[in-house]
């Protein structure tokens, strides 16, 4: 453990040096100022350069209470009540005092101190500035002097005063560093010296019995200023002031100004005496060093802010006066309300996790050796039991003679940080899982370098490799592709992405080149359709596709890569292929037997329709009545027949028709075959009632027949006790809305509803009611073939869509259809 007389207490618990004071150093030791700084225990820190050049001390001898050695004993007690005073106040001071210079004089100073505090308006001490007045005050003693003299030789010998005006204004007339004149009572001025008029501008014959307001700025004259001095100076017989005045040609200058009131032996004012000394350059000086302090306080601002922001907090240790301080974000790092402890190297080690002690003492204990900047990462115990995780940083200084003077540094809360890259390192390894228990073959390759991180087991299976064999090498290395499949695979790539580069300049390409290449041929969807051949390690090769993903890790870009063996898909195509062939020359056999069907089998029936209608025309009276029947049954059959290839030829037209979708208002296809069916409506006494009905779009005349084999079917199946009553409506719906899972769930459907009140049927035949031939009734009471709700649902799959059938025996029918909005 490192010896407590050279430790920084509190010292490794911190990292990066805070900006802030080396700032604020920079700054006043650039100001001719003298800049001194005292902290909240009343003692004095810290001095400028140009404060330790003025005084020739050094920084050691004057901190803590050594500069009182400098101040005139005189002074010294009056010093130290207003400074304390104002201290116990907080509040702003200034006061003059003399300052031993390095040869031993004594300077005057004019002192002021403001006290500063942190953004949380924590008090932290004094900052002050000493602005050398020794020739003005020695002006001003002497002026002041030789005016009481003055005044009183006056007083005493009037006559003598008669004799020596003249003299005196000889005198007074040949001074050039300070404007002397006199006024009447009344202000008006009465004489005038070189000083007045190097100061003002004026010649004596330009101004001389002028009003001495002419001196002043128009505000000043609008606000009365002179004549308030005027008669602050007959008050007082002394008034001082100091402002901006203006010169003959406009220009202003700062003016340190001492009107006397001039009495005559009874008392009475004759005049006034003026003096003024142009102090432009300590003024413009003095309003620098107010900007430098406000610039100052700001930057100190922005840096207790990034400091919040970034959960960073700073300390110094000043070995000298074995003073620790924080700022206030260190405080609630380690959850302290500021100021509540005593910051020391014990009391601030007890914070430390037990097990990582041992480490803070090596630390310290080496940087301290070394005079080496430190960095370690440790936990804290915070006093509500929590633990936090710090990124400490730290920093010696040392004097010219090697001695450590202090140590500085920063402690960041980096717990969020660490817990981010323990989830990071998890989710890394859950990928890792994932990956290499793929059902596909992967790669995980680097793209700086194209060398494979990564190969999951099924890649090194299917290609014949070890882990081994396969990690750190490329798959040009490995050979995956021969030669020729090689150059073949790039040149579909550069055509595609229309480069006009080598492949040797495209090798040379950045990583981000790299990517953004990678991602334009993901993006054109090429090389997902190429099929490549691929080689084992046996020599073996097989087809396969490749798919890959640009993805980030960390700094680091990589890609994903999965090979598809095709061999058996391949197999499954040229079988395909074959059957496809097998199907076509059916089809065509098909269409032959179709067209058989429409003209040599319909020819016969009509025939044996004619000469049967004829007979039973012509013969009928000479037909018995058994021949009569037979003849009947003869002609109905060959109807019934020719009806039946009819709707054969409809049903298989439903898949062979070409398709052409358009959007079409279904209540015109209604309306219609509402005229159509005029007659067969009136017969059955039957009403269609329908609502409001989608526009989609759809194959107009097959969505016709669909409607009207539904309505005819209604028609054919009517309940003859009561009026047929067919309802018709439709409504807009996503999927998931209408509870049918042959529905996708996200797609816009238009549910049709056509409903009547006919004689229904038995609920056990909703799904086989759509069968080809199906039947549920008797031919001899109700007429058909079985096929017209067949070509119903052969039409609702040919737009993709969904039928489904609901009846009651005795109480009618319901069907509902559902059609994609948009064809799919």
């Amino acid at each position: 453990m490192p010896d407590k007389k050279n430790v920084p207490p509190g010292a490794p618990m911190f990292g990066d040096i805070s900006n802030t004071e080396e700032i604020f150093r920079t700054v006043a030791n650039s100001l001719p100022a003298l800049i001194w700084m005292s902290g909240p225990d009343k003692l004095h820190h810290f001095f400028n350069k140009s404060w330790l050049d003025f005084t020739g001390r050094t920084l050691e001898e004057e901190t803590g209470n050594g500069w009182q050695k400098g101040i005139h004993p005189e002074d010294l007690n009056a010093y130290l009540h207003t400074y304390l005073s104002a201290f116990d106040k907080k509040a702003p001071f200034d006061i003059e005092y003399r300052l031993r210079r390095y040869d031993g004089v004594y300077c005057w100073m004019l002192d002021k101190g403001s006290p500063h505090f942190s953004t949380e308006n924590i008090f932290l001490g004094y900052t002050g500035g000493c602005m050398d007045i020794h020739a003005q005050k020695e002006f001003s003693i002497e002026l002041e002097k030789q005016v009481y003299n003055r005044t009183k030789e006056l007083q005493q010998i009037n006559e003598e005063l008669i004799k020596s005006e003249e003299r005196y204004h000889r005198m007074v007339e040949e001074v050039e560093e300070y404007a002397i004149l006199s006024l009447t009572k009344e202000g008006i001025i009465e004489n005038w010296n070189k000083g007045a008029e190097k100061i003002k501008g004026y010649k004596a014959e330009e101004i001389i019995g002028q009003y001495f307001n002419v001196f002043y700025t128009p505000e000043d004259r609008r606000s009365g200023l002179p004549e308030k001095l005027l008669n602050d100076a007959r008050e007082h017989g002394t008034v001082k002031h100091e402002g901006w005045r203006r010169r003959k040609d406009n220009s202003r200058f700062w003016g340190y100004v001492v009107i006397t009131a001039l009495f005559d032996m009874n008392k009475n004012i004759i005049g006034f005496s003026k003096v003024t000394r142009d102090l432009t350059d300590k003024k413009l000086a003095e309003d620098q060093l107010a900007e430098t302090n406000k610039e100052l306080k700001n930057k100190t601002n922005q840096l207790l802010e990034a400091q919040h922001l970034t959960h960073m907090g700073s300390w110094e240790w000043d070995i000298r006066e074995d003073k620790i301080t924080w700022s206030d974000e260190l405080y609630k790092i380690f959850g302290l309300i500021p100021y509540e402890i005593e910051p020391n190297y014990l009391s601030l080690s007890s914070f430390i996790h037990p097990d990582d002690q041992p480490l803070l003492h090596e630390v310290v204990e080496q940087a301290i050796k070394q005079h080496k900047p430190y960095h370690f990462i440790h936990r804290i115990i915070r006093p509500d039991g929590t633990e936090r995780i710090l990124s400490g940083r730290g920093k010696v200084f040392t004097d010219d003679t090697g001695n450590v003077i202090r140590l500085a540094g920063t402690a960041q809360d980096i717990t969020e940080q660490k817990n981010y890259e323990l989830e990071l390192k998890e989710s890394e390894e859950r990928f890792l899982k994932i990956f290499h228990n793929n059902p596909v073959p992967m790669t995980f390759a680097e793209i700086k370098t194209n060398k494979i991180k990564y190969a999951n087991n099924l890649f090194c299976s299917v290609f014949g490799y070890t882990q081994e064999e396969v990690v750190g090498r490329t798959t040009e290395e490995l050979q995956l592709l021969s030669p020729e499949e090689n150059a073949r695979v790039i040149g579909i790539i550069l055509e595609t992405l229309h480069e006009t580069r080598s492949v040797e300049e495209l090798q040379q390409l950045s990583v981000e080149e790299t990517e953004e290449l990678l991602v334009r041929l993901n993006q054109s969807d090429a090389i997902r359709n190429i099929e490549i051949l691929y080689t084992r390690k046996n020599g073996e090769q097989f087809p396969a596709i490749v798919s890959y993903e640009v993805i980030r890790i960390g700094n680091e870009k990589y890609t994903i890569t999965s090979y598809q063996d095709i061999t058996e898909r391949k197999k499954v195509e040229l079988l395909l292929k074959h059957q496809n062939e097998e199907l076509a020359k059916m089809n065509n056999e098909l269409k032959s037997f179709a067209y058989i069907s429409s003209h040599d089998l319909q020819e016969p029936l009509r025939k044996i329709q004619t000469f049967a209608g004829r007979i039973l025309e012509k013969e009928y009276a000479n037909l018995s009545e058994s021949g009569r029947e037979q003849f009947t049954r003869m002609h109905d059959a060959a109807k019934r027949m020719q009806r039946l290839i009819t709707d054969l030829l409809d049903y298989s037209r439903m898949s062979s028709e070409k398709r052409i979708f358009e959007f079409t208002d279904l209540s015109t296809i209604i309306t219609e075959i509402k005229e159509e069916l005029h007659d067969d409506l009136i017969a059955k006494n039957a009403v269609i009632e329908t609502g409001k009905m989608c526009s989609i779009n759809i194959i107009p005349f097959q969505f016709k027949q669909l409607m009207n084999n539904l309505i005819s079917n209604s028609l054919k199946f009517s309940d003859p006790e009561r009026p047929l009553r067919i309802t018709i409506k439709s409504t807009f719906a996503k999927g998931h809305a209408f509870s049918n899972p042959r529905l996708f769930p996200h797609v816009n459907y238009c549910k049709i509803t056509v409903a009547d009140n006919g004689i229904g049927f038995d609920p056990q035949y909703n799904e086989r009611i759509f069968e080809v031939f199906q039947r549920l009734h008797g031919s001899d009471k109700y007429k058909g073939t079985g096929i017209g709700l067949a070509i119903v649902k052969k039409i609702v799959d040919n737009h993709v869509g969904v039928i489904t059938a609901s009846g009651k025996l005795n109480e009618g029918a319901t069907f509902h259809i559902y059609i994609p909005e948009k064809s799919l």
